[in-house]
C-alpha cells in the first residue's frame, strides 16, 4: 500500500486554504513528535545529540519558511493595493464571471474583505476581471495626439 505524505497531498490539492491548514498541521505534528520522542526515549539509549540538533534545525527552518511565506503574502497584497490605486482615473475593459464585457473609468478603490476592488459607476469590480487597460492620455490631448507618427 502506497502512503502519500501530507506535503504531496497539499501540492496536488491546489487549494490555498488547504495549504495553510497543512502547514499548520505539519508544525504542530512536528512539535508533538519531537516532544513525544524526548518524553518516551530509552534512558539507556537516549537520542543522539546530532539527530536532536538536526531535528531542531529542521524545525527552525520550517518556522523561517512559514514566516517568509507570510511576508510574501503581505507583500503581494500591498502590490495589489498599489496596482488598484494606479488605475484610478484610467479607462479599463472588464469581463465579468459570466463573460459579459463592459468598460468604464475607475472612480475609486475600495477594500472588501481585505481585497482591493475597483469602483466603476458604483459597481465594485475585482482586479481579476480586468481584461485590458487603456493608455493614459495626458490632460489637454486626445488619444490621436499621443500616437507616434509613422
Amino acid at each position: 500500500m502506497e502512503v502519500t505524505s501530507i506535503g504531496q497531498i497539499s501540492q496536488t490539492a491546489g487549494n490555498a486554504g488547504l495549504m495553510e491548514r497543512t502547514n499548520e498541521i505539519q508544525r504542530e505534528d512536528f512539535l508533538s513528535l519531537l516532544t513525544a520522542q524526548l518524553k518516551y526515549q530509552d534512558p539507556l539509549a537516549p537520542v543522539n545529540n546530532v539527530d536532536f540538533m538536526s531535528q531542531t534545525a529542521q524545525f527552525n527552518m520550517l518556522e523561517q519558511i512559514i514566516g517568509l511565506n507570510e511576508k510574501f503574502e503581505s507583500l503581494s497584497k500591498l502590490n495589489d493595493y498599489a496596482y488598484a490605486n494606479n488605475l484610478i482615473g484610467r479607462k479599463v475593459n472588464v469581463v465579468d464571471a459570466e463573460g459579459y464585457r463592459f468598460e468604464g473609468v475607475v472612480d475609486k478603490v475600495e477594500i472588501l474583505e481585505g481585497e482591493p476592488f475597483l469602483v466603476i459607476e458604483e459597481y465594485s469590480i475585482p482586479l481579476d476581471w480586468i481584461a485590458s487597460i487603456e493608455p493614459e492620455v495626458p490632460e489637454g490631448q486626445t488619444a490621436e495626439q499621443t500616437e507616434p507618427e509613422v
